[in-house]
């Protein structure tokens, strides 16, 4: 029992709050470098995934959304996003519990089953919050294209 409690809730060590704020650094860096490139990925997503993989699903949700909400003092938009953010990192972190093996299939799984859950979620902001618009280059050309 104890186990399966452990693989949910993570120990709130200077260790760990260190590596959620390094997960946060790095969705903050690659929201940067995804602008700077007009990179068509979510580059604003490896930390809360990397957190998620690490410490567990909650402590991937509180990466997400604190990464949102620091995004969000630069652009006010992306506090609209923070729901996808918590939903990724909770579903990352409970897809890899701690001492699972990681195969391709479970890999490929939880990666297709994540781009899914993201994408509805970033759809519907799009759609309420942005006019339909991605914010993305390529976003906003497929976008048209459909259109």
């Amino acid at each position: 029992m104890r186990e399966k409690i452990e693989q949910w809730v993570f120990p709130i060590t200077i260790p760990n709050i260190l590596l959620i704020v390094l997960g946060v650094a790095l969705n903050v860096g690659g929201r940067m470098l995804s602008q700077a490139f007009s990179w068509p990925i979510w580059a604003d997503s490896v930390g809360t995934f990397l957190i998620g993989i690490l410490l567990g699903p909650f402590a991937g949700a509180i990466s997400g959304y604190a990464a949102a909400t620091v995004l969000g003092s630069f652009d006010p938009l992306a506090y609209y996003y923070a729901p996808v953010g918590v939903v990724t990192g909770f579903l990352i972190g409970a897809s890899f519990p701690h001492g699972q093996r990681m195969n391709k299939y479970r890999v490929f799984m939880v990666a297709f089953m994540l781009s899914l859950v993201s994408a509805a979620f970033g759809a519907v902001i799009n759609m309420l919050f942005c006019g339909g618009e991605v914010g993305n280059v390529w976003g906003d050309a497929l976008i048209e294209w459909i259109t």
